[in-house]
């Protein structure tokens, strides 16, 4: 499986924004059940580099199984929570017989966020074109 990362996101929200920075040490779990009874099959853990970016070494083909990584602790106190509502795993094909010739696989980011979203958190999600003018309070 290849590099990917785990971030924090200080505008609670469920991906990456101007403000979201890398975690460092955070945990990170690979787990993979039958695709048929769901009995777990397999299992890797890996933490994450200064740049956020995990790599987890996969023994075997897993292509009767369902595979999904999963954040499971941050190294940041301030910034440890999962975001509610949001999706807390990443799918991941891990087998040789679906069509990929490369080794490598990416899963896509990870995140954790802080307890209270930040004060300019409206701002930042209008800049990027998520909220409209006016939202929550925030005035343009």
């Amino acid at each position: 499986m290849s590099p990917e990362r785990s971030s924090a996101t200080l505008a609670a929200s469920a991906f990456e924004t101007t403000v979201s920075y890398p975690l460092a040490g955070s945990l990170v779990r690979l787990e993979c059940f039958n695709r048929t009874s769901g009995a777990f099959m397999y299992a890797a853990e890996a933490k994450t580099d200064a740049n956020g970016v995990y790599l987890l070494a996969v023994e075997g083909d897993h292509e009767e199984e369902i595979c999904e990584v999963h954040a499971v602790n941050s190294s940041d106190p301030k910034c440890s929570s999962l975001v509610p509502d949001a999706i807390k795993n990443a799918r991941i094909s891990l087998t040789k017989n679906n069509g990929v010739t490369e080794s490598t696989r990416y899963a896509n980011h990870l995140f954790f966020a802080t307890e209270k979203s930040l004060e300019n958190c409206p701002k930042i999600l209008f800049e990027m074109g998520i909220l409209p003018p006016g939202t929550d309070g925030f005035h343009y």
